[in-house]
């Protein structure tokens, strides 16, 4: 068992890079549909840690692919990353952190210029704020 697993996108990526002792499976880019069929793993943690949801396009099935990544996430402790932008995302996001009985973790205070991605500071702000 890891003691952390980081799952997701660019932002994961991000929180990765200050969290040498998890495990990050995240690439540039991705959306929820391939990571939920590519990329999720069923290995066992303490923490993980989701940022998913970003990349979709508006009339992607984001919700049901959130939902399948989550139902694959073993650990004791899930923690969802909420963007600075895509309203739509944010509210998907926070539905399925709800329904599982996740923690939250907003972005949009530490976004930079793009609204989404934040500096090195924000990144290690982030990451200090998952166990």
């Amino acid at each position: 068992m890891v003691a952390c697993l980081i799952l997701g996108d660019s932002l994961a990526l991000g929180i990765g890079m200050y969290r040498p002792e998890c495990r990050t499976m995240a690439h540039v880019g991705i959306g929820s549909a391939a990571f939920a069929h590519e990329m999720v793993t069923d290995e066992a943690t303490g923490t993980a840690l989701i940022s998913l949801g970003v990349n979709d396009s508006d009339d992607a099935p984001t919700l049901v692919n959130l939902r399948a990544v989550r139902a694959k996430v073993r650990a004791a402790r899930v923690y969802w990353l909420l963007p600075g932008i895509k309203p739509r995302v944010r509210a998907l996001v926070r539905a399925v952190a709800v329904e599982f009985d996740d923690y939250l973790v907003d972005t949009q205070y530490e976004a930079g210029a793009d609204h989404l991605h934040p500096s090195k500071d924000g990144y290690r702000f982030l990451a200090s704020m998952v166990p």
